[in-house]
């Protein structure tokens, strides 16, 4: 598979993703390699700022779904009516362009 992405372009992925995952060795790894592929710091600073977002955005929304499904007690949550107020397409539809600010 060929690679279209390049080095600075992929780390700069990495360093979100280890973010989000809040993987500390693999933040550690991706700003070295970031950085020996020329990534400024300003540029880690702002995908490090979109990934604090992302990630803030992300846990809230599932406190709330924890807390509507303890809510809940006996019923089943409808993973429809999730989906429909979500940010994240169903598994094997192609994304939506997001219309509201829902989502990170």
């Amino acid at each position: 598979m060929k690679n279209i992405l390049d080095n600075q372009v992929r780390e700069q992925i990495a360093i979100g993703v280890s973010v989000v995952a809040k993987c500390q060795p693999c933040l550690q790894y991706h700003l070295k390699e970031a950085r020996k592929f020329g990534v400024t710091d300003r540029e880690i600073e702002t995908v490090i700022k979109l990934a604090r977002q992302i990630r803030s955005v992300s846990e809230q929304k599932m406190d709330e779904f924890v807390g509507n499904a303890l809510n809940n007690e006996g019923e089943e949550t409808s993973v429809a009516a999730v989906e429909a107020q979500g940010c994240c397409p169903p598994a094997g539809e192609p994304e939506k362009e997001m219309k509201d600010s829902a989502c990170c």
